[in-house]
């Protein structure tokens, strides 16, 4: 089996390192860490910190049935690294789709209609927020669109993820059942420049990396997902707060209270916004007493 054969070649090789001198292992690490890009020095460093962690875990609840100490830290700092070498091939992966002409327009409809549908949604909460039509509140619809922004990148991330897993265990379903269609392929160097990003020794850990990062992504964005309720309240105070104190006029020829501010929404109708204790403000919409 080549899945064993692998095995058998692996503990031989950290054998071999075990019994070699301390300044020649020093050196081997060394020179095992200059063939990384660095991408996988990141994915090498959230193994490290995850193997830590399930070693602790393992240690003091599996084995001992003790308390676990505070150890939470490792688990952030893998998920750390390893998220950070996804997003470096991120990076990667986006200067290479922006290098050709269809990748630059794929791009740019990406983020037209990206900047469309924050804007879109923005409109919507501070019409149900304020009461009014979100075009008169300019600023503050620039300011919620920007608050939106994680929402839309944890969906976008969220849905890319679960895609490239999906595509990924396919493909490796397909490769375990000895399809090898990529290996016959006449493109066979374009398709795996794509899937490797980048031609380096020990893609494994690369391939791994990948595959354990998009599995906490997953975990971290459907959390978040289930918490959105919450955030989307949240914008909602954020929005009032943000018309109230900044945009709205203290000072109108309408008529008003002196608490109350005012925003014009047309030469009559008028939004008057007042605070409403530790719950927030209130706003409604009336026509202009002129008070002149």
């Amino acid at each position: 089996m080549k899945i064993v054969d692998e095995i058998k070649n692996l503990v031989q090789r950290i054998q071999n390192f075990i019994r070699l001198p301390p300044q020649d292992k020093a050196d081997a690490i060394r020179a095992f860490l200059d063939e990384l890009n660095l991408a996988q020095k990141f994915y090498l460093a959230g193994f490290f910190y995850l193997g830590l962690y399930l070693f602790l875990w393992f240690f003091y609840d599996v084995l001992f049935g003790m308390p676990l100490p505070e150890t939470g830290y490792l688990f952030g700092f893998s998920i750390l690294f390893l998220n950070s070498g996804l997003i470096i091939e991120s990076i990667y992966l986006y200067k290479k789709i922006w290098d050709s002409l269809p990748g630059k327009a794929f791009i740019t409809i990406g983020f037209a209609f990206t900047t469309n549908l924050t804007l879109s949604l923005a409109s919507q909460i501070i019409n149900d927020v304020l009461k009014a039509d979100a075009a008169a509140f300019a600023y503050t619809l620039s300011f919620v669109a920007i608050l939106l922004i994680p929402a839309l990148f944890s969906i976008a991330v969220y849905a890319i993820t679960n895609v490239a897993l999906f595509f990924g265990g396919l493909y490796l379903g397909l490769r375990a059942i000895g399809l090898n269609a990529i290996n016959t392929s006449p493109r066979k160097e374009q398709i795996l420049t794509v899937l490797q990003l980048k031609e380096k020794p020990f893609n494994r850990i690369t391939l791994f990396g990948r595959a354990i990062a998009m599995i906490t992504l997953v975990g971290t964005f459907s959390v978040i997902g289930q918490e959105y309720e919450n955030y989307e309240n949240t914008i909602k105070k954020l929005a009032g707060g943000f018309a109230f104190n900044l945009e709205m006029q203290r000072f109108s020829y309408c008529k008003k209270d002196n608490q109350e501010k005012i925003a014009h929404i047309t030469g009559e109708v008028i939004v008057i916004g007042s605070k409403n204790g530790n719950n927030g403000y209130i706003f409604r919409q009336e026509k202009c007493v002129s008070t002149l």
